[in-house]
């Protein structure tokens, strides 16, 4: 079976094999009948000197001394001395007197032996304890327990296995507390060794490695930023992790990983053309990365770089050669490999480019044009083609611009005119520039604004006798204003400004037509016709210059005529006379607000309403008390009369109230003496002497 990866020390001792242990009882209890058996035998043979058993010749040697010897050997409580005291008494035939005492001996023998493999067993040292049981006799009766004991031992022990190295298990993936939770189970295991030693061994591991996990986390967290100080900072912190931690493999990784990172950080530095220090980060990366040789091969690659930056046949010449000094057994060997690949293609494109350069320098439009042909032999997949694709860019611009400038030129000269005639020629000149030429942008600039002078020029009529004839100002005119303004199209220079005059004098227009509808509803109004005015107004449509005004008089007239209705419609309910109709005609009345013009006339109205209802009542308290006080109570805390009417109550229903009964006064009662007797018929009224 296989052990865990933490052996147990070959030198550990059961602790707490004592007096209470069932292992110390039951070797008491079979080697104490042994002793005294062989107490007894040495009595009864009275041995005078005991010889040395080592040099006993066992072909003559007596049953005394074999027993002796025996006994000597099974004293070590070994299993090889059990074994050795078994072999030489067992050498005695059968028949042999002492065979009994002999027999009873090796069966104590082989039960000790079988005692001493639960304690190897409970030491830990599982394969002696099995060794010890398996050579015990076949013929005692402790080898019918030797099966049992070993399918015990080796079950508990693989379950002990199971439980620690899913604990391990656990340790690798950082759970600690599901680790924790695994470990107890080993307390659970019937074995000193499993449930005492290996469980404390355990737990201070989970312990050890539960703050390396902190370390690595802290490590990992650092490493994430990317910088190159916070980098070496992950790799000191990583470095920490003994060997002896189950987190030491995963420690080692990472610091391979950031050592990678490093290298990473460093080819950023020469893609930006740093070779220094791109050298200088590599340099600082740890030995504990085991990236020497990476570190030295990039090195070299860095410097090969730099002599490759003066864009030269040379500089790439030597950069090649110093690449070359990295053989197929170095780690960067593929990388040196591509870089003089693609170092020995650019040769060959920064000769083309220095020869197109060359020819560029004429400064012609056939010098570029022999130019822009060389180096569009360049093809895209080759190191340089970025550089010649600039440079295409660069003299195509060139050349366009040289083509194209007199056309621009000759066009700025024609629109100095500034006549309509001339800034046409303008326009059509600069049009000979094409879309996506380099020119191109700034022709179509100066052709808008030619543009916008011709439409000024071309509409500049339309606007002025327009305004001409808006000046008359009659609705006619103003039509006809809007009409030739009109004549001006979207899009065109004085669009926005025609349309700015189109809306102004739309307005007056408007204005001249809705007029007499207003000025109608006013004098319906004035007459006392809300209705006639309201509908003259209403003419008016939505959205005219008139709107707002006819639509605030239409809102103050219906006020008006709702205030009206008000005032109506309590006269009518008022005039049926009863008090519930005088108090709902109140009500009504009181709806017309203070700022309505007929509120003065409510006011009249209610307070006539009011006197009604107290004379009512009045009238009515001549022979209906509860009755007249139903009807003034009715009268609002609003109204003017209301606190005569609260005085009249309170005088009615003082005469409502019963009178209060007082009672007269007892008359004095006379004391009697005992002795006088009752006249009968006649009342004696007891009082009280008198001091």
């Amino acid at each position: 079976m296989n052990s865990p990866s933490h052996t147990p020390d070959p030198n550990f001792k059961v602790q707490n094999i004592g007096p209470q242990s069932w292992l110390f009882w039951i070797a008491l209890i079979v080697l104490v009948p042994g002793g005294l058996g062989f107490l007894s035998m040495l009595t009864l043979v009275k041995l005078p000197k005991l010889p040395n058993c080592d040099q006993v010749q066992w072909a003559t040697a007596s049953a005394s001394l074999r027993l002796h010897c025996a006994e000597l050997a099974a004293q070590e409580q070994t299993g090889e001395g059990y074994l050795e005291a078994i072999e030489i008494v067992n050498a005695l035939p059968m028949n042999h007197p002492l065979r009994p005492r002999i027999n009873q001996s090796i069966e104590d023998w082989a039960e000790n032996m079988l005692v001493l493999g639960d304690m190897l067993f409970e030491q830990g040292k599982l394969q002696e304890a099995i060794a010890t049981a398996q050579n015990i006799p076949s013929d005692t009766t402790a080898a019918d327990l030797v099966n049992n004991r070993l399918q015990r031992w080796r079950g508990m022990w693989d379950k002990a296995e199971e439980i620690y190295a899913e604990t391990e298990n656990l340790i690798r993936k950082r759970q600690w507390t599901q680790a924790f939770r695994q470990a107890t189970q080993l307390l659970k295991i019937d074995n000193v060794y499993w449930s005492e030693n290996r469980y404390q061994e355990l737990t201070q591991l989970i312990q050890m490695s539960r703050q390396d996990g902190k370390t690595l986390a802290e490590a990992e967290d650092l490493a994430e930023l990317g910088t190159v100080e916070d980098l070496l900072k992950a790799i000191e912190l990583m470095e920490k992790v003994e060997k002896s931690s189950y987190l030491y493999g995963e420690a080692q990784n990472l610091i391979r990983k950031v050592g990678g990172q490093m290298m990473e950080v460093a080819e950023e530095q020469l893609e930006e053309q740093d070779a220094q220090g791109a050298i200088s980060i590599v340099q600082r990366i740890p030995a504990t990365a085991q990236m020497e040789k990476q570190v030295e091969d990039f090195t070299v690659l860095a410097k090969a770089h730099q002599s490759t930056w003066s864009n030269t046949v040379s500089g790439l010449e030597k950069g090649i050669t110093q690449a070359k000094q990295i053989d197929i057994k170095r780690p960067l060997y593929g990388k040196a490999q591509n870089l003089i690949s693609r170092w020995e293609r650019e040769i060959e494109d920064v000769a083309r480019l220095e020869k197109a350069r060359n020819m560029a320098r004429g400064g012609g439009v056939d010098d570029l044009a022999k130019a822009v042909a060389e180096v569009s032999l360049i093809s895209s997949n080759n190191p340089r083609y970025q550089e010649a694709s600039t440079l295409l860019n660069t003299w195509n611009t060139e050349i366009q611009t040289i083509e194209d400038r007199p056309y621009l030129n000759r066009a700025e000269s024609l629109a100095i005119g500034g006549t309509l005639e001339d800034l046409r020629s303008a326009i059509q000149e600069a049009s000979m520039i094409s879309p996506g030429r380099t020119l191109y942008t700034q022709a179509q600039e100066k052709v808008d604004r030619w543009q916008d002078q011709v439409e000024r020029i071309e509409d500049r009529p339309y606007l002025n006798n327009a305004q001409s004839l808006a000046f008359a100002g009659d609705a006619l005119s103003l039509q006809s204003a809007i009409n030739e303004a009109r004549r001006i199209g979207s899009g065109r220079a004085l669009y926005p400004q025609a349309q700015e005059k189109i809306r102004l004098w739309a307005d007056q227009l408007e204005r001249l037509e809705d007029r007499p509808y207003l000025d109608q509803a006013r004098n319906y109004a004035n007459l006392g016709d809300l209705s006639g005015a309201i509908a003259s107004a209403s003419q008016i449509s939505p959205g005219r210059a008139l709107s707002d005004e006819a639509n605030g008089l239409i809102e103050d007239w219906r006020w008006e005529m709702r205030g009206q209705d008000n005032l109506q419609t309590a006269q009518q309910i008022a005039a049926k006379g009863s008090p519930e109709d005088l108090v709902a005609a109140i009500n009504r009345a009181e709806q017309i607000p203070w700022e309505h013009p007929l509120r003065s006339s409510a006011e009249q109205e209610i307070n006539r309403w009011g006197q009604e209802l107290l004379s009512l009542a009045q009238a009515r308290s001549s022979y209906d008390l509860p009755g007249a006080i139903a009807i003034a109570v009715k009268i609002p805390p609003s109204h003017s009369l209301y606190s005569s009417a609260q005085s009249q109550i309170r005088s009615w229903e003082a005469r409502l109230a019963p009178p209060v009964y007082t009672p007269e006064p007892a008359p004095p009662v006379l004391d009697v003496p005992e002795s006088v007797t009752p006249v009968p018929g006649l009342e004696v009224l007891p009082i009280s002497n008198p001091k």
